[in-house]
């Protein structure tokens, strides 16, 4: 039974071998590479960064008036 499975691997591996490859006219493109997503979290990352440098002081401004809305007992917030 070992002589046979033998057999059959040796047969299979010089098939293998053997065979021709498939010649293609084009470079194969199969996606985007590691550094190609590495550039694109990178870019992310900076724009993310911008909005937060950009709008921080600002959003910092309107969470401080929310704030001040809840803790004032007056009705001039619900302007």
């Amino acid at each position: 039974m070992f002589g046979l499975a033998l057999n059959l691997y040796r047969t299979y591996r010089t098939y293998r071998a053997l065979r021709p490859k498939p010649v293609s006219a084009e470079p194969r493109d199969e996606g985007a590479s590691l550094v190609e997503y590495g550039l694109l979290v990178a870019l992310i990352a900076v724009a993310i960064v911008g909005a937060i440098f950009g709008l921080g002081t600002q959003i910092g401004a309107l969470f401080d008036q929310a704030a001040e809305c809840i803790e004032a007992t007056d009705a001039a917030c619900n302007e």
